[in-house]
């Protein structure tokens, strides 16, 4: 297990409890000697930070700014792997990036750096991670390991963000969590499958019928249960679900619920 990655001024993670920071702090647990992760997104609006904690809060922001450093490389070659071969310190083309401090080395100077991206070419969804040492086996931290984690990592932000091109339907995810998290869980019940499978049920459904992710959540929960759904406080009565949202999930309820109340293969037909 790897030490929990501190926020700027060594405090907690940045953005709070959010989907993007439990994404993070798994990349971080199954990497030691982590500095700090972050998520980004380079689309039509150009690049910005979704969620960084550790040295990632600076550094990611730092690179978008100047539109120098590894986080850019990695756009146009996928992964970035740094120091590279023959290379000793990651930050030498970048030196304004990291400053080594006066008197030595900053301790919060990353030694390594593993970045890799996902998406199209006019929306790249992209993850860092900031290692004390170089990512080599001989040292525990595989660099091919690290890429695929963030290459999932950044394959996850680009289903459920950068598809509409909209980050603020992450946002929605985040804020009305609890409830997505609920209509997810019966989507899994009545359909046996996993939780990814269940969560591509749904923003199907949201997107084929146009209804928001949040509307369609609250409303098939409330169908299923019969009673109000638990939203964030101060919602206004139009980010409810309305009528017609009400109506869609009820069909896609009952879509759901048909193929699992009809015979199965094999199943004899019952005679009376």
């Amino acid at each position: 297990m790897s030490e929990p990655v501190p926020g700027p001024g060594g405090g907690p993670p940045t953005r709070g409890e959010s989907v993007l920071d439990e994404l993070l702090a798994e990349v971080v647990a199954a990497v030691g000697g982590c500095l700090g992760a972050g998520a980004s997104v380079l689309d039509r609006q150009g690049g910005r930070v979704l969620a960084a904690a550790g040295v990632a809060v600076d550094l990611d922001a730092a690179q978008w700014r100047t539109g120098r450093g590894p986080l850019l490389g990695a756009v146009r070659e996928g992964v970035v792997v740094l120091p590279g071969p023959g290379e000793r310190d990651p930050w030498l083309r970048w030196p304004d990036l990291v400053p080594a401090g006066p008197g030595g080395a900053d301790p919060r100077r990353p030694g390594g750096v593993v970045v890799a991206a996902a998406g199209e070419q006019d929306s790249v969804v992209l993850g860092t991670l900031y290692l004390r040492e170089p990512a080599d086996p001989a040292s525990g931290i595989d660099p091919e390991v690290a890429a695929r984690l963030l290459a999932r990592l950044a394959a996850v932000i680009e289903v459920t963000v950068t598809r509409r091109h909209r980050a603020d339907q992450l946002y929605e995810m985040v804020t009305y969590r609890r409830v997505i998290e609920q209509a997810k869980g019966a989507v899994m019940a009545v359909l046996r499958s996993d939780a990814g499978t269940s969560f591509d049920t749904l923003t199907r459904a949201s997107q084929h019928f146009n209804v928001r992710l949040r509307q369609l959540s609250i409303a098939l929960v409330e169908h299923i249960g019969g009673a109000p759904a638990e939203v964030p406080e101060g919602v206004s009565a139009d980010q409810l679900p309305s009528e017609r949202d009400r109506r869609v999930a009820a069909e896609v309820w009952a879509a759901l619920v048909l193929p699992s109340t009809s015979p199965r293969r094999g199943d004899r037909p019952h005679r009376r």
